[in-house]
């Protein structure tokens, strides 16, 4: 698959901040949409899951790295929150290993 860019993006891997590294695994870049101009573009992988009961199905993979404070926070028992702009709740897992999410069933 080939990567997509939005105009503007750096070769790097970086969008604008040099805190929020891409991941290896990631192809695309998703741009912010034009309605949510302060959201940030973010790196991802796209792909279509192989086996198990959700063959075929497209799936889009984000990754978080967090920081050191970020790690401390986790480390001292505080919870991982994810949140979602609209009134829907889209179908979602959270893990730590990418193969896993990638093959979630």
């Amino acid at each position: 698959m080939t990567p997509l860019y939005p105009p503007g993006f750096k070769e790097t891997g970086w969008w604008g901040n040099p805190s929020a590294p891409c991941f290896a695994e990631a192809n695309i870049v998703i741009p912010a949409p034009p309605e949510f101009p302060q959201v940030q573009a973010i790196s991802a992988y796209r792909g279509v899951i192989a086996g198990g009961s959700l063959d075929g199905i497209g799936t889009i993979v984000t990754a978080w790295i967090p920081s050191p404070e970020e790690l401390e926070e986790l480390n001292r028992g505080n919870p991982v929150y994810i949140g979602f702009l609209g009134e829907a709740l889209p179908c979602h897992f959270v893990g730590s290993n990418f193969n896993n999410v990638t093959h979630p069933a």
